[in-house]
């Protein structure tokens, strides 16, 4: 296998398992031909492929158009400077059969004062297609450039066929075969649909003489990798998840406002085109698996067929096991990624109080870093930070963490006398050998304030029944609150204000299904204090959440990922912590902590399931009981397997989201 770095493959020298291509070496260079006019996927396709870019997963060489329309590439233009790539070239194919469009007139919307509302490239004059892919492919290293195609086949046909120019003194098809790594093309069907198996697919029906002519001269030795039309089906985009997250960014979002004009906000898009370019940038996370080798023949009627053939250098993208899943909450993560020149436009958001026991687990870290980049997409307003672990460094950390997320001045506290004092396998990171500070923190010894009068003042400031109250530590602090009495912040006692400010509480605490063999399990947060933890169990006001025990060991967070998520070069705080805290073992965390977050930024987005309505008893060894009353505060969360797996997937994309800094 090769090894990956930053997001960016490097150092491929053999296939990786069950692919029929090497990795090209350092950052996948993409040409994306599309034809970007009649389905909004194509443009939900080039979102997500500058989301990739943007991860440094993928280099976007060129965009080329296969169909006719003069609004096509504005639009382009328009997304490629939303995401901060305005100098991508673009090509046009004057001969590409017309098409109009429902949403691609957005882009001549303007503002009371004339200018455009999405700006892009108005009287710019392109070059034709196949002149841009040549270019490309002529400047390339060999095998390193990928075409995904996920419209008509007539740019790339026409690539096949051309002649030398000035770019290269190769033909068409031998400049494919000597620079192309594979193409991955959204086109045809290869089994039943709709009772029949010899279903037209869009792509192929509409142009078919060039698709022929493509699976005809396309050279063996380099794989095509064919997305067909289950393919797209199987992992159809959320809408109204996608579109209430865009529009956290931006009510008027240009990818939001065309998606709506094509297919309104209840009905879920199929993903054909999205799934080309998620498997040819990721093509070894185990989203998709290929059939044998075989060969693709395209019929006259614009049906398309599959002969398995050993040396035929064709194959059928399929979903790996549960790939349906992962690949569909991937998607929505990365689609909604926000653009590099989106002005995230503020509006009255909830509040949040995270409340930690950072150092104890390395959980507390990634917890902290998802919820940084759910408020960068505007789910929150990060309110402070308190640690309920009685150790000076824990503060430091989170306070090093807020800085590297451009929030440095965010309100801290820690707790008077807790628990665990003693050292961390993590929080060392923080300093060199000689004890000088490797990453920045602002912190002074007057910054270390009582959690609780934080807390106390965080909530006073804010409007009623307005916060999120989120504990994945100790209970220290939160059972202190409320016992607190008034003071110069608010008259209220703690119990009061509680009830009066917070809107939901979610805790990571006790354990409530049997975990493995076991139907009894003291949780490591409640038996560190568990006076603490039965008083909030017994005298919380308002609803109470719990994430047990069971759920963080149902949905790991993969190494995997921090190895090839992450800047390797110690730069990166989370990477560096994760690794001091494995102690150089290959280990998936729980996410114990994460969940916690993840179900306070969208609860009805079916991550987890909430119980019914009951009461939750703490024992005096540390046993937490759940009871059903439908008059009860507390309910716990729940998780099929399915659901564990999207968790995942939201969590590495979340938390691996490149830093955008301070929007709040």
């Amino acid at each position: 296998m090769c090894q990956v770095i930053s997001g960016v493959l490097v150092g491929a020298t053999s296939e990786p398992e069950g692919l029929p291509f090497s990795i090209p070496s350092g950052s996948v260079r993409v040409i994306f031909d599309t034809d970007i006019t009649g389905d909004v996927d194509d443009a939900l396709a080039l979102a997500m492929l500058h989301s990739l870019a943007d991860r440094e997963e993928c280099e976007i060489a060129a965009i080329t158009i296969s169909k006719s329309n003069p609004l096509a590439p504005r639009f382009v233009s328009a997304m490629n400077r939303m995401h901060g790539r305005p100098g991508i070239a673009v090509g046009i194919n004057p001969e590409a059969p017309p098409r109009e469009s429902k949403y691609l007139p957005v882009v001549e919307e303007r503002r009371a004062d004339g200018s455009l509302l999405y700006p892009h490239d108005e009287g710019a004059t392109h070059r034709e297609a196949v002149d841009v892919m040549r270019q490309v492919l002529a400047e390339a290293a060999d095998r390193s450039v990928v075409i995904v195609q996920v419209g008509l086949a007539v740019n790339v046909a026409a690539l096949l066929e051309s002649g030398p120019d000035e770019h290269s003194p190769l033909s068409g098809r031998e400049l494919v075969q000597r620079k192309v790594n594979h193409l991955s093309l959204m086109a045809g069907a290869f089994t039943f649909v709709r009772n029949t198996n010899r279903h037209p697919e869009a792509n192929v029906k509409n142009h078919v003489e060039s698709m022929q002519a493509l699976v005809e001269h396309w050279p063996d030795a380099v794989p095509c990798i064919w997305s067909d039309f289950h393919i797209g089906l199987g992992a159809p985009m959320p809408a109204k998840q996608m579109l209430r997250r865009l529009e956290l960014q931006d009510p008027r979002h240009l990818l939001a406002k065309s998606y709506r004009l094509h297919s309104g906000e209840d009905h879920d898009r199929p993903t054909w085109d999205l799934s080309s370019v998620l498997f040819s940038v990721r093509p070894d996370r185990g989203y998709y698996q290929l059939s044998a080798s075989g060969k693709v023949e395209i019929l006259d009627d614009g049906a398309s067929t599959f002969s398995p053939e050993k040396t035929g250098g064709h194959y059928l993208l399929q979903f790996a096991d549960g790939g349906e899943t992962r690949t569909q909450e991937a998607m929505l993560q990365l689609v909604t990624q926000p653009a590099e020149n989106l002005e995230i436009k503020p509006k009255p958001r909830q509040g949040v109080i995270l409340d930690t026991d950072m150092g104890n687990d390395i959980d507390d870290a990634l917890a902290l870093a998802l919820l940084h980049n759910l408020t960068s997409r505007n789910h929150f307003r990060l309110l402070g930070v308190t640690s309920s672990k009685h150790d000076p460094e824990s503060l430091e950390f989170i306070d090093a963490m807020n800085t590297a997320y451009e929030r440095a001045d965010l309100p801290l506290g820690i707790v008077r006398e807790g628990e665990s004092p003693e050292g961390s396998r993590f929080l060392g990171v923080l300093y060199d050998d000689q004890g000088k500070a490797k990453f920045p923190f602002q912190m002074s010894d007057g910054d270390r304030s009582d959690a609780v009068k934080r807390i106390r003042k965080l909530l006073a400031n804010e409007a009623d029944k307005s916060v999120l109250l989120l504990q994945v530590g100790f209970f220290s602090n939160l059972a202190a609150l409320l016992e607190s009495e008034a003071c110069q912040d608010s008259p209220l006692k703690g119990r009061e204000l509680i009830e009066r400010k917070v809107k939901r509480t979610i805790v990571m605490g006790g354990a409530f299904q049997p975990n493995g063999f076991h139907t009894r399990h003291a949780e490591y947060n409640v038996k560190f204090n568990i006076p603490a933890a039965q008083r909030m169990a017994d005298d919380w006001p308002g609803e109470l959440i719990w994430s047990g025990f069971e759920l963080g060991m149902a949905a790991r967070y993969p190494m995997e990922s921090i190895l090839k998520d992450y800047a390797p070069d110690g730069t990166n705080l989370l990477r560096e912590a994760y690794l001091a805290w494995t102690e150089g073992r290959d280990h998936n965390r729980p996410t114990w902590d994460l969940n916690v977050v993840l179900h306070a930024s969208a609860p009805h987005d079916g991550y987890m399931k909430e119980s019914p309505r009951g009461n939750v008893t703490v024992t005096e060894d540390g046993h937490t009981y759940f009871e059903v009353d439908k008059n009860g505060n507390d309910r716990y969360l729940l998780a099929s397997p399915d659901q564990a797996a999207r968790m995942v997937e939201a969590f590495v994309n979340l938390c691996s989201e490149p830093i955008r800094g301070k929007m709040d």
